[in-house]
């Protein structure tokens, strides 16, 4: 049997993802159908694998269908049409409950709730009204997406965002999504057997992620909820045999990497410490300190972080002197190669600086946190 897979990744990191989606799966049809959203066929099992195994995706849906709507109120009547043409007895029947969740962006006449009450309706008149609706516990989430004029849906087998790793025991004030940084790991080229350093690693999330990827623990290791069981199409998968099979082909390739955490905040070392612990990984090499003053001591093959960005009003100017200074440090000591993201308003100070020394040889523009942000890889 073969479904459907609606895939949500980062925007300007489509390739990144379906790069991860074939290593797991092996080649498939990708199709991009919107900003982040890449649509490919692959059988229940495979749901499974990517839901518990694949590190750049924020949640995989079973895929319902798109099309073109307008932006004036009749366009609600275009998502009603679409999500009612749906066969959805194929997913669940009515002795489920259901709700609608739906991200939108764009100049639309309606809401994102006007949204969640045409699609949920057309569910229900699918099912001639024996279907209900909970809104706090459903068994049953359907996601809609509107973006500008383009809708998409599909029924979610993820639950919580898969960024949510459930490793966290401490939470920094600005973490870096784990999904993203295991996509800066994949564009930084970094791989088992090479050293790593993130010299601003705040709670550790970068070496964490690269040191699951080095001992071969899957991502979803942690989590403790899975839907797309509940679905018909994926009621017979056995998670917990999944998750094996997962940890034996990953730790095939596993070696003990060569890890280092460098953070001028002891608290923030002290909750990377136990976040790592949670993860299973115990080779960082946590610091406490301020990298300029110490990055003498270091000799590293690669070098990713996320260091502070500056899009507060007063700040960046002194974020651009930091980033010059970071620069020069770097050049000293990373000898393979540099990926940084930063605000993109700031991030030439990178380009100009680390670009006098080392090739830019990746430039990624991706939306984040409300933000326009450039991921930047340096070879030298």
């Amino acid at each position: 049997m073969s479904v459907e897979a609606l895939v949500i990744c980062f925007w300007g990191l489509e390739d990144v993802a379906a790069g991860e989606v074939a290593e797991l799966l092996g080649e498939k049809r990708f199709r991009v159908v919107g900003r982040g959203r890449v649509v490919f066929e692959c059988s229940p099992e495979e749901f499974l694998t990517l839901n518990l195994g694949c590190r750049a995706l924020l949640r995989v849906l079973v895929y319902g269908g798109a099309c073109r709507v307008s932006l004036g109120k009749e366009g609600l009547d275009e998502v009603y049409r679409a999500v009612r043409e749906f066969e959805w007895c194929e997913l669940f029947d009515e002795s489920f409950t259901f709700a609608v969740r739906t991200a939108r962006h764009g100049g639309h006449s309606y809401t994102s709730i006007d949204v969640n009450r045409v699609a949920g309706q057309a569910v229900v008149d699918y099912f001639n009204g024996r279907i209900k609706v909970d809104l706090r516990n459903p068994d049953v989430v359907v996601r809609c997406y509107v973006i500008d004029d383009l809708f998409y849906f599909g029924v979610d087998t993820s639950g919580a965002s898969l960024h949510k790793r459930g490793y966290r025991v401490y939470n920094h004030p600005a973490p870096l999504n784990p999904v993203l940084a295991s996509c800066m790991l994949r564009l930084s080229r970094w791989r088992c057997g090479r050293s790593l350093l993130d010299p601003m690693c705040g709670s550790g999330t970068i070496l964490i992620e690269a040191g699951m990827m080095a001992l071969g623990i899957p991502p979803g290791s942690f989590r403790r909820s899975y839907p797309l069981v509940r679905l018909k199409p994926f009621s017979g998968l056995d998670v917990g045999e999944e998750l094996a099979r997962l940890r034996e082909r990953m730790s095939k390739g596993r070696c003990s990497p060569e890890l280092y955490g460098v953070d001028v905040s002891p608290k923030h070392i002290q909750g990377a410490v136990l976040n790592a612990a949670r993860a299973g990984v115990h080779t960082i090499d946590f610091t406490v300190g301020d990298f300029l003053e110490v990055y003498g001591r270091y000799s590293v093959d690669y070098m990713v972080s996320n260091p502070p960005f500056g899009y507060r009003s007063g700040r960046r100017g002194r974020i651009a002197e930091l980033y010059r200074r970071l620069s020069a440090a770097l050049v000293e000591c990373v000898h393979e190669g540099v990926c940084v993201i930063s605000e993109a308003g700031v991030a030439g100070v990178f380009e100009e600086e680390l670009g006098k020394h080392m090739e830019l040889a990746e430039r990624r523009v991706v939306p984040y946190g409300g933000l326009q942000t450039k991921i930047l890889y340096f070879k030298p």
